[in-house]
């Protein structure tokens, strides 16, 4: 007859090596860099919808209901961007995104009536506008 010893090694030494392991790895890998912008948490958020918001960046929201202009553009192409032939279109203007765009002759709105209807109904498209301080605009 054989004598047989079986030597049996506990296993939690192993799980907590691998768990170890395993916080260790989400630790280093968890400070990847990232190219994404939303990454980052910023420094302060300023609600804009607030009479206070817009008091702290010094801005103020205006209005104006944008009219329908015919434009010429490019038909889409091949590459599916606007490369191919000479036509005709439709667009709201005015951009109020653009950089030093002046708003200056828009009625202003108070922050907290931003949510009041102003279209007339039907076909409407509100361009808000707010302008800060240093005179950078952001259209909504």
């Amino acid at each position: 007859m054989r004598n047989d010893t079986i030597i049996r090694t506990p296993v939690w030494p192993t799980l907590l090596t691998l768990l170890v392991l395993t916080l260790l790895a989400a630790d280093v890998l968890g400070d990847v860099a990232t190219a994404d912008p939303r990454a980052a948490r910023p420094n302060a958020i300023v609600d804009l919808r607030t009479p206070l918001g817009v008091e702290l960046v010094g801005g103020t929201w205006r209005f104006r209901e944008p009219t329908i202009a015919e434009i010429d553009h490019r038909a889409t192409g091949p590459d599916f961007k606007p490369s191919g032939e000479a036509i005709h279109t439709h667009d709201l203007t005015p951009r109020a995104g653009a950089a030093g765009f002046d708003d200056a002759d828009w009625p202003a709105v108070a922050a907290d009536q931003l949510e009041a209807r102003r279209g007339t109904g039907r076909l409407s498209h509100v361009v808000p506008h707010q302008r800060d301080r240093a005179g950078a605009g952001c259209g909504v």
